[in-house]
């Protein structure tokens, strides 16, 4: 299967990725992945708090590289990151060898299967690599996040109740992060939000922190694992433009206050 090899430069950051010319979407770095990432970069003094964290339907895990990357520097953080998705065995593959490409700037990332269409497994993986907070049923998990997992709207609804589900049986103080491509000016997320008892907040609206300005985005292509450069115009650093996308958001959600967690 036909793959490209990419360099994402973000700040003084570089992450490598593999991308598979395939019909599988998961494959593919969509600028999602890349906005989540230079957010989590602008704003780390925020997320380099969130030591448990797990990643829905990471794909390529670029924004996992970054926070992993964050952790990685401190040698204070004891962190654990859980990068989850509905692997079949060759994205499963590539997705280790990505890991192995960073393994110079990223600690504790772990790869585990997770469906969102299924409870009993997310309640499952929850159990097993979390522990509980105290004498409660809470999980001690800090950050749930996911990019652009809104795209096929059969899946929408099931998505929305894996993250309430989640958030549920989470610490009080948990919280989830998405970045949403919008493709439709048609198609809203509100109701299913609304009815989940989901409060979902821009992060344009609320901001985590004093203003950042945004650091550019290079990305670079390259031949094979080896980073040998192609002999064609595309082996230049170029920048990537997220402006010129489809919009991409960036949310959090959280529980309703009145809603009962327990």
């Amino acid at each position: 299967m036909e793959c490209n090899y990419s360099k994402i430069y973000i700040a003084d950051k570089e992450f490598k990725v593999i991308q598979m010319l395939d019909k599988n979407y998961g494959c593919f770095l969509w600028p999602s992945a890349v906005e989540t990432c230079l957010n989590i970069l602008k704003y780390k003094r925020f997320f380099e708090t969130k030591l448990n964290t797990l990643e829905l339907g990471c794909g390529l895990a670029l924004p996992s590289l970054s926070l992993s990357n964050i952790f990685a520097n401190n040698s204070s953080f004891h962190c654990k990151l859980l990068l989850t998705d509905k692997f079949e065995n060759f994205t499963k593959h590539n997705l280790e060898k990505i890991l192995h490409l960073n393994k110079e700037s990223i600690i504790n990332c772990n790869i585990l299967h997770l469906d969102y269409n299924d409870l009993n497994l997310v309640d499952e993986t929850l159990t097993k690599n979390f522990v509980n907070v105290g004498d409660t049923n809470k999980i001690d998990l800090d950050l749930l996040f996911f990019t652009d997992l809104y795209y096929d709207k059969s899946d929408f609804e099931n998505i929305t109740i894996c993250i309430r589900y989640i958030l549920q049986r989470s610490k009080p103080e948990a919280i989830c992060y998405f970045c949403y491509q919008e493709r439709s000016c048609k198609r809203s997320l509100n109701h299913l939000f609304d009815i989940n008892n989901l409060e979902v907040i821009s992060i344009e609206a609320d901001a985590l922190e004093e203003r950042i300005p945004s650091f550019p985005v290079f990305i670079e292509d390259f031949q094979d694992e080896t980073f040998a450069k192609k002999k064609s115009l595309y082996s230049k650093k170029r920048i990537y433009d997220l402006h010129g996308k489809e919009s991409c958001h960036f949310f959090y959600v959280r529980l309703k206050k009145l809603y009962n967690r327990n």
